[in-house]
């Protein structure tokens, strides 16, 4: 589900070369981060993960393009009621599409989930331009455990019904002193902190779980089935065929020309997969 959007600064607040030598102070540096606040309202454990899709550069050669994109810049923090735990992000190819790792929420438990410029990076710069924005979503990801050949391969829901979640997202910032942190007895720091809309209008949702997707080495969130064009043939193990069906479907999806058909045709027949693949 989609949570809401976001923004991260790490920049003057104005071009001080707009202002009039006197007005220049008050273009002070603002440090700016995302604050989620997500409670599991269940009887039992659930595992989350999120997704931010930020808006890359119109130009990738462009001077601060290297300031408007997670990697480097940012840290994603988890906490409940212990230790900050950092939590791992990856970015999809050369998109703006980053996947988070995934985190466990303990029944009736309340988790912080907080993504943060590096602000040790980035307070020391006079100048700084991290400007970063986007959109949050959160899922509930399957399970890849079990006993059958299915549940290892495309995984099992945590739940059979939509599980229960509140969530809060806010935008907190700190104007940091002009002398800082040169002079770190400066005190002129200010704060900003307001509530952003959530995408459903409200605060106590309901999440779906993920549809099957097979796990790829080397991935990780893995390739999602789809419905694809797949002729059954008959098969006394109905768990094997609805299993083929779903591995043809996400192969058409993906590699839908005639050759790889043919090759993929020949891998089900050897793992007696009552499937045949054809073109659409």
């Amino acid at each position: 589900m989609e949570v809401s959007t976001f923004e991260l600064l790490v920049k003057r607040i104005a071009p001080r070369v707009a202002l009039p030598p006197a007005a220049q102070p008050v273009a002070r540096r603002i440090v700016q981060g995302y604050f989620l606040t997500l409670s599991n309202l269940e009887t039992i454990d659930l595992r989350y993960r999120l997704e931010f899709r930020i808006s890359l550069p119109d130009n990738p050669a462009q001077a601060d393009a290297v300031t408007r994109i997670l990697e480097g810049n940012t840290f994603l923090i988890f906490d409940i009621a212990g230790s900050n735990n950092t939590l791992s992000l990856t970015r999809v190819g050369t998109t703006g599409r980053y996947i988070s790792q995934e985190f466990v929420i303990p029944a009736q438990k309340t988790a912080s989930i907080e993504l943060l410029p590096d602000v040790v990076r980035f307070a020391s710069q006079d100048d700084p331009a991290l400007e970063i924005r986007g959109f949050v979503s959160l899922f509930l990801p399957r399970i890849f455990t079990g006993t059958t050949l299915p549940e290892r391969l495309i995984g099992r829901p945590q739940s059979p019904r939509p599980v229960k979640v509140l969530l809060n997202a806010e935008i907190r910032g700190t104007f940091l002193p002009n002398d800082f942190p040169a002079n770190p007895a400066s005190t002129d720091f200010d704060q900003i902190n307001y509530s952003l809309a959530l995408a459903s209008g409200k605060a106590l949702n309901e999440i779906e779980s993920e549809p099957p997707r097979i796990l790829v080495p080397g991935s990780s969130v893995g390739l999602e089935l789809t419905p694809g064009a797949v002729r059954m043939s008959s098969a006394s193990d109905s768990a094997a065929a609805d299993l083929g069906a779903m591995i043809a479907g996400l192969m058409v999806s993906s590699n839908g020309n005639g050759a790889n058909l043919e090759s993929l045709n020949r891998s089900l027949a050897e793992l007696d997969l009552p499937v045949t693949m054809r073109g659409m």
